[in-house]
């Protein structure tokens, strides 16, 4: 009878010691993977303060052949080396000469700051327009961006 209480003991003990590495090992590959996704999303953190976003506001004036045009910078790093171009929507030509742009603020954009240009035009600019906007920031070099503007 001892002896069976003995074989009893011991086999509760191996199952015991069997159920805590099992459990022990899979607790330690959850851990793993939850450090593993902290990790990423702390990397994709890194990379949105290095990147900027640029996006196109159109506003009307009290003339009708004029529009502000206001590029804002809604992502966390500064906008540098910006230029845009005016595409044709439907014939994708570069419409940009039908057009009088005035700058009335620097080409660097802070995030969350945004440049203001007046924009005048003549008989043959189209009602809407793509706007491609180009630019640099500290994640890469030539960003690019198409946005659908009304002009008039």
């Amino acid at each position: 009878m001892e002896f069976l209480s003995l074989i009893v003991a011991f086999s509760a003990l191996g199952f015991a010691v069997f159920t805590f590495s099992v459990h022990t090992r899979a607790l330690s590959n959850l851990r793993r993977k939850v450090d593993e996704l902290e990790l990423g999303i702390g990397d994709q953190g890194l990379f949105a303060k290095k990147k900027a976003f640029l996006v196109a506001v159109v506003s009307k004036t009290h003339d009708a052949n004029k529009v502000q045009l206001s590029i804002r910078n809604d992502g966390l790093a500064i906008a540098r080396n910006i230029s845009f171009k005016f595409i044709h929507p439907q014939t994708s030509q570069d419409i940009s000469e039908t057009f009088r742009i005035t700058t009335i603020s620097s080409p660097v954009i802070n995030p969350k700051e945004y440049i203001v240009m007046n924009i005048t035009f003549s008989p043959d600019t189209p009602n809407i327009s793509q706007l491609v906007m180009l630019w640099d920031d500290d994640y890469q070099e030539v960003n690019r961006r198409k946005q659908l503007i009304k002009l008039r």
